[in-house]
């Protein structure tokens, strides 16, 4: 703003550029306020949905990155041991099987409980370590794809500093998931 009444007083703009620039400041500004109102609103809810009252100010800091090398120590036949060994309920129904007269259908029953929850652990167990592997390969992709993208980017912006005599052509320029045309002066 100060720029164009400074170029008005010098006669190198007029009293509708120096009107536009006003009139750009005060959309700008205006967009900055309802920017700044719905974040606060944004900020407001997810207090509120966490748990803190609305004008809290809780610490909210990034989420901490993946620690691969514990996938890779994951031992699915040894957690799943562990997870035997020490399911209460599973124990408790052990030890009143342990308690039963022989033969009798309670202790059948107490049986086919017990070998039913021992599946579903197994079972459980190999459902979450099967989903960490897809996430961890998941994140290996997304990995390679964001390393990619770098390397498009800085391929890019090797191509867009192209020398003067270039300027005013029009040329495209094709780049995997990206294709830009250009008709002037970079």
């Amino acid at each position: 703003m100060q720029l164009i009444q400074k170029r008005q007083q010098l006669g190198q703009a007029t009293q509708i550029d120096v009107l536009n620039a006003q009139k750009s400041l005060q959309s700008l500004q205006s967009t900055l306020t309802q920017t700044k109102a719905g974040l606060q609103a944004q900020h407001q809810q997810l207090c509120v949905q966490t748990g803190w009252s609305y004008d809290a100010e809780p610490d909210i800091q990034d989420l901490p990155q993946a620690d691969l090398t514990r996938i890779a120590a994951m031992n699915l036949a040894a957690d799943t041991q562990t997870a035997l060994e020490q399911n209460l309920s599973l124990q408790s129904n052990k030890r009143g099987y342990a308690n039963m007269a022989e033969g009798s259908a309670d202790k059948k029953n107490m049986d086919r409980t017990i070998k039913n929850q021992e599946q579903t652990i197994r079972s459980g167990m190999q459902t979450l370590y099967n989903d960490i592997m897809q996430k961890q390969t998941a994140l290996q992709l997304a990995d390679a794809s964001l390393a990619a993208e770098t390397i498009v980017r800085r391929s890019f912006t090797k191509i867009v500093s192209l020398p003067s005599w270039l300027c005013n052509v029009t040329f495209s320029i094709v780049i995997p998931s990206l294709c830009l045309c250009y008709s002037q002066c970079l």
